[in-house]
Formats: C-alpha cells, sequence, structure tokens
C-alpha cells in the first residue's frame, strides 16, 4: 500500500517537474516568439495556463487522499522555486524580482493545497450527498492556479 502510494507521488512530482520545466521554458521563449514564432504562441500559452495547473493540482490530490498533503507541497513548491531562480537567474532577471515572485508562488501553492484540504473536510464531514466536493475542490484550485499562471504569462 505505502509503496504504490510512493511511486504515485515520485512519478506525480516528476511529472510536475517536467512541466514546470517545460513552463517556465515556454514563457522564456515568449520573449523571443513575438519576433519569430508567432503562429506558435497559442501553442506555447497551453502548457503553462492548462496543463501545468491540471497536472501539479492532481498531484497534490493525490497526496492528500494519502495523508500527507503539505509534505508533497512543501516539496514539489521548494524544488520548483529553485528550479525557476536557476533559470529566471541565467536570463538576467534581478534577483530580487525573482525571490518576491517565487515567494508568491509558493503562497500560491500552498493556497490551492488549503483549497483542496478545505473542499475535502466538507466532503469527509457531509458525505455523498449529491456533490462531489472533492472534485469540486480539485477544480477550484486549478482554476486559481490557472488564472495565476496566465497572469505571470500576460506580465511577461
Amino acid at each position: 500500500m505505502i509503496n504504490s502510494v510512493l511511486i504515485k507521488l515520485c512519478l506525480s512530482l516528476v511529472i510536475c517537474l517536467v512541466v514546470a520545466w517545460f513552463s517556465a521554458m515556454t514563457v522564456i521563449m515568449l520573449e523571443f516568439s513575438f519576433d519569430y514564432f508567432k503562429i506558435a504562441i497559442p501553442l506555447i500559452l497551453i502548457t503553462p495556463v492548462f496543463m501545468a495547473p491540471l497536472i501539479e493540482e492532481y498531484g497534490k490530490r493525490i497526496s492528500l487522499k494519502n495523508g500527507f498533503p503539505w509534505i508533497y507541497t512543501m516539496m514539489f513548491a521548494g524544488m520548483e522555486y529553485v528550479l525557476y531562480i536557476n533559470m529566471l537567474f541565467d536570463q538576467d532577471v534581478p534577483m530580487t524580482s525573482i525571490i518576491v515572485a517565487r515567494c508568491l508562488a509558493l503562497i500560491l501553492h500552498f493556497g490551492t493545497m488549503r483549497i483542496q484540504i478545505r473542499f475535502k473536510e466538507v466532503y469527509d464531514r457531509h458525505g455523498r450527498m449529491g456533490t462531489n466536493w472533492d472534485k469540486l475542490g480539485y477544480y477550484n484550485a486549478v482554476c486559481v492556479h490557472a488564472l495565476w499562471n496566465a497572469t505571470c504569462v500576460a506580465c511577461m
């Protein structure tokens, strides 16, 4: 039981980090895409705005269902923090801007985890009364995350 949970979480963490890396690269490429790849802009926006929130929040959902949501969130958000600092620092972005942006992203990740926890608490309290609060929490967290990513991409 615990091995299958660890395998799911590790796989989810790896997938999330790959998506985060791909998202960061596409956002960096967005700077150059206005001159050379105008057709590719909609495709570039799909990853950070749609795919990343779906996959990252699903990883949090798996960890929530298995009883250790904060550990997973700390691991993922911490790794993503380091990943983005390295990538943005190489792009000559001021360190204070990077740290402030990544601290806000940490708050986002813990906030979306809290959203899912709250909806799961309601689901556990009210049981199966027609509304699947568990999934509703996931969808709300995905929407908040997608809005955040869309705002970040728009500000680039």
